[in-house]
C-alpha cells in the first residue's frame, strides 16, 4: 500500500514538473480560405475552386491539403489531394457528374494537421448543383451587382 502511494506521489510531482514545459509549447494552427468561380452549377459542369492555406502563428504551413465535395448527408462524392505553391495558394477543377441529384452540396478543405481537430472548423462552401440560381438579374440600364 505504501508503495502505491509513493508511486502516485511520484506521478503527480512528475506532471507538476512537466506542466510548464507542456503549457509553453505553441500549437501550430492553420486556416484555409476557399472560393469558387460561381455558386450554381449545372449537371456536367466543372467547378473551378481556388484558395489559400495560411498559417496563424508561424511561417510554416502544410503543403498538401484535401478538398472534398460532400452531400447533405456527409457522403463524400469527390476527394482530391492538392499541393499548394510557395505562398500557400492552390486551385483545382472538379467535374460535376451528370447522374448526381439536384440539390445543395458542400465543398470543404483541410490539411492533415487540421484533420485532428473538430470537422466543424473546416471551411465549408455551399454550392447548388442542377438548379438554376434564383439570383438572376433582369436586364436593365445601369450597373447590376450580385453579392
Amino acid at each position: 500500500m505504501c508503495g502505491k502511494i509513493k508511486f502516485i506521489r511520484f506521478i503527480i510531482i512528475a506532471f507538476m514538473g512537466l506542466y510548464p514545459i507542456i503549457a509553453s509549447c505553441q500549437h501550430v494552427t492553420e486556416k484555409i480560405f476557399l472560393a469558387s468561380d460561381r455558386m450554381n452549377y449545372g449537371l456536367g459542369d466543372t467547378i473551378s475552386l481556388f484558395g489559400q492555406v495560411c498559417p496563424t502563428d508561424t511561417l510554416n504551413y502544410s503543403r498538401y491539403l484535401y478538398v472534398e465535395l460532400i452531400t447533405q448527408q456527409d457522403s463524400v462524392l469527390l476527394r482530391n489531394k492538392l499541393k499548394s505553391d510557395d505562398k500557400g495558394c492552390f486551385s483545382v477543377n472538379l467535374p460535376v457528374e451528370t447522374y448526381w441529384k439536384q440539390g445543395t452540396y458542400h465543398l470543404r478543405a483541410y490539411t492533415r494537421l487540421m484533420q485532428n481537430f473538430n470537422p466543424l472548423s473546416f471551411p465549408i462552401y455551399p454550392i447548388q448543383i442542377g438548379k438554376q440560381g434564383q439570383n438572376s438579374v433582369a436586364t436593365a440600364e445601369g450597373v447590376n451587382c450580385l453579392i
